[in-house]
């Protein structure tokens, strides 16, 4: 089994890719996840980075960074991370080496949300969306989803492409295209 630190690695450093992909006239484009357009996405992605840089080194809480500020703040905490010492986060209680698993999953999701509005689906690596998948099926139920953040699942083929699976799970729709 891969560690979920380097796999969490590679999904920051794909979501640093897709987002200075971003062209300067397309910030305000809708996105799949409908709460988000491009900008208020990269934003979120940047509180995500600072949440797990926190988790990681508790011992300092940034506010409002930046993605840049963000992204250079965690990606060398991710060398020294002991996957055993227990963590709180929003979601719950557990050992740092499950919770990045959880922020994998969410670094891909929404890698996927912005590479799909800025038109960017090459910069998606199948492999890093397999374990995604893997993550997230593992760790969201289908059914109930009432008291959680994801919408229902979308119904997609099992021969679909992985980013597809991905995003029907996440309650994405995995067609969706920018108007």
């Amino acid at each position: 089994m891969t560690d979920n630190t380097t796999v969490l690695a590679q999904a920051i450093d794909q979501t640093n890719s897709l987002v200075r992909a971003v062209p300067d006239d397309n910030k305000h484009a809708a996105t799949p996840c409908t709460d988000f357009n491009v900008a208020q996405l990269v934003e979120h992605l940047a509180v995500i980075a600072d949440r797990v840089g926190t988790a990681i080194a508790p011992e300092s809480t940034p506010t409002g960074s930046t993605w840049d500020d963000a992204f250079t703040r965690l990606r060398p905490l991710l060398g020294g991370v002991d996957p055993d010492r227990v963590v709180d986060l929003p979601f719950g209680r557990l050992p740092l080496g499950a919770a990045l698993g959880v922020f994998v999953g969410e670094f891909v999701t929404h890698g996927w949300d912005l590479a799909v509005a800025i038109g960017r689906t090459d910069l998606l690596d199948d492999g890093l969306g397999q374990h995604a998948l893997a993550l997230v099926t593992a760790r969201i139920p289908r059914d109930p989803r009432t008291h959680t953040p994801f919408g229902e699942v979308v119904s997609v083929p099992a021969d679909a492409p992985v980013y597809d699976r991905l995003a029907g799970w996440m309650g994405r729709d995995p067609v969706w295209r920018s108007e």
